[in-house]
């Protein structure tokens, strides 16, 4: 019975962790608002939404890996 309960607990989890990062991605691809994650220690862009691109003026190929600094935004 406990183990039930906890293969239930984790599939539960499972299932709102990944309606989190659906939710979360819609958000981050349909935003009209520029947004640009990074890596903290380095800077390095891991990922951009399309409006980032479109403000850049840039591809994503042309980004990815690079810094802000690298493109001449800071």
């Amino acid at each position: 019975l406990r183990e039930r309960e906890v293969r239930r607990a984790r599939d539960l989890e499972r299932r709102r962790a990944l309606a989190s990062e659906r939710r979360f991605s819609a958000i981050f691809t349909n935003s009209p608002v520029a947004i640009i994650i990074t890596e903290a220690t380095t800077g390095s862009i891991v990922d951009l939404n399309p409006a980032a691109l479109t403000l850049l003026g840039r591809t994503r190929t042309d980004t990815l890996g690079r810094t802000t600094v690298d493109l001449g935004l800071w």
